[in-house]
């Protein structure tokens, strides 16, 4: 089973979601969607986050979350 099929994954794109849609508007959202990024990378891998930032990105039709 890979890691975009897991409960895992889809919990943390919609947690990803719901912040972007948060922060959209403000200043200094890079940073802010950075450092969130960089805290589940620590917990969970740097590449399984970059696959979370990507569908969080693709949902919310906006570049908000790199890593």
């Amino acid at each position: 089973m890979s890691f975009e099929q897991t409960t895992i994954f889809y919990n943390l794109v919609n947690s990803f979601k719901q912040y972007g849609e948060e922060i959209r508007n403000e200043s200094g959202r890079e940073q802010k969607a950075s450092d969130f990024a960089r805290r589940f990378a620590r917990m969970h891998g740097e590449q399984n986050i970059k696959k979370v930032c990507a569908k969080a990105n693709q949902a919310l039709k906006a570049k908000i979350f790199t890593l």
